[in-house]
């Protein structure tokens, strides 16, 4: 079985953050972000060849530059950002690795 999106990833990820607030209960919110973000993978991750080809295209157009500005086109005034990873522009940050993450909120 696959499961994807925000209707699975919401809670997954709430119960890691608890989990990690059980270890440690003086995490502050941009801790707890940034070991979500420091443990997560790409691994187990793949493109697709339909999703490769379209995220060639839009690396190509200009779309796929930034995470959060999928709409910047070239306009000859400013050069275009380096390009993100195919992976980071499908997956963000990638899979949340909960044990990583609770083992890190234990050391800190």
């Amino acid at each position: 079985m696959q499961v994807q999106g925000t209707s699975f990833a919401a809670p997954t990820v709430s119960g890691v953050v608890a989990l990690m607030r059980g270890e440690n209960p003086n995490l502050s919110r941009d801790r707890i972000i940034a070991i979500l973000k420091e443990t997560s993978t790409y691994q187990g991750l793949n493109l697709s060849q339909a999703d490769t080809r379209t995220y060639r295209l839009q690396r190509a157009i200009g779309f796929g530059s930034a995470p959060n500005f999928p709409f910047l086109r070239p306009s000859g005034v400013f050069p275009l950002p380096e390009p993100i990873p195919a992976s980071q522009y499908f997956y963000g940050s990638g899979l949340v690795n909960a044990e990583a993450a609770v083992n890190k909120a234990k050391g800190n």
